[in-house]
C-alpha cells in the first residue's frame, strides 16, 4: 500500500508459525489461536523504515470487530510495529 511518499508493507500469521525464540524476544504467546500482525513503513525517496502512527483492527467474516494494540520495534536501522490478535476460533478468517 503506498500513500504520500511511504510504502506500508504488512504481514498476518498465526503466532505457533514463529521460532521459539523470535516469540520469547518479543514476549509473543506462541498459539494456533493467535495470529500477529506486523507492519513497516518505508521513506520511498529514502527507502528507509520510518515511525509512525500505526492503529489496526481485525474483522472477522461475521462482522466482529476488534482493535489491535500494535507497538513498536526498533533494532539498528530497521523500525516495524507488531500486534496480536488473540483466540481465533475455528481457524476464522481475518481481514486487517
Amino acid at each position: 500500500m503506498t500513500f504520500d511518499g511511504y510504502t506500508v508493507h504488512f504481514s498476518a500469521q498465526r503466532t505457533d508459525s514463529l521460532p521459539l525464540e523470535v516469540a520469547t524476544q518479543y514476549e509473543i504467546q506462541r498459539s494456533p489461536k493467535n495470529a500477529m500482525l506486523n507492519v513497516t513503513i518505508i521513506d520511498d525517496a529514502t527507502g528507509t523504515a520510518r515511525t509512525g502512527q500505526v492503529n489496526a483492527r481485525v474483522r472477522n467474516l461475521t462482522d466482529q470487530l476488534k482493535t489491535v494494540t500494535m507497538r513498536k520495534i526498533s533494532e539498528q536501522e530497521a523500525v516495524y510495529y507488531i500486534g496480536v490478535v488473540n483466540q481465533i476460533e475455528n481457524l476464522e478468517t481475518l481481514v486487517f
